[in-house]
């Protein structure tokens, strides 16, 4: 336990100068955290023999980064930019995910089912980088600021579809597919119906209170 912590304090530490580095030069904290993970991986120092431990705090970083990204992501945004933002976000998909299935099939040689998973996953941004950025720089509330996040938000749409959609591609019955589609669809809606109904009702209830 104690060789745990002990690792911990040396990572706080590291993110901690970084931070202050970057903050010098005006570049967001995510920057100093990201070299810090390499610097105190084994691509470097190779500082942190407790991975299990490691990836545990991982994975309570990202649960909380992607806290963040819900409390920014108001869609009130798609209201103001929604058709740029629609216009944009589905181009820009379409676009990436075009290219590289063709260049996945014809330059490296894949089949059509690995191709289709590469150009999917090119597709989307990284939405925790890219609104910790714009909450850095205190850039949220700007024009592009806002349309960069109408486009997150439409490519996050997409991106809950295909993350259920993609576990019956491989099994190439179309039915089944249009039938993961459907449910997902459903699925969204209904989370959005039950937030509208209910959610925002009592916290409008509890507010009067």
């Amino acid at each position: 336990m104690e060789g745990v912590i002990f690792e911990l304090t040396i990572v706080i530490v590291i993110a901690a100068v970084l931070a202050m580095f970057g903050k010098l030069i005006r570049q967001p904290p995510i920057i100093a955290y990201l070299f810090t993970g390499i610097l105190v991986g084994p691509l470097v120092f190779d500082l942190i023999n407790s991975t299990e431990v490691m990836q545990a705090f991982a994975h309570m970083g990202v649960a909380f980064l992607l806290f963040i990204v819900g409390l920014n992501l108001d869609f009130r945004v798609l209201r103001d930019v929604g058709k740029i933002s629609l216009i944009s976000g589905f181009g820009s998909m379409a676009l990436v995910s075009i290219s590289t299935f063709f260049i996945a099939i014809g330059l490296l040689g894949l089949d059509s089912t690995s191709s289709l998973f590469l150009s999917i996953a090119f597709v989307f941004s990284s939405t925790v980088v890219v609104v910790k950025l714009l909450s850095d720089k205190n850039e949220l509330e700007t024009l592009h600021g806002r349309i960069a996040l109408g486009i997150l938000i439409v490519e996050d749409f997409v991106a809950a579809i295909a993350l259920m959609v993609i576990p019956v591609i491989g099994a190439g019955d179309p039915s089944l597919i249009f039938l993961q589609i459907g449910k997902s669809i459903m699925l969204i809606g209904g989370v959005f119906l039950f937030s509208h109904l209910f959610l925002s009702r009592g916290l409008i209830g509890c507010s009067n209170i």
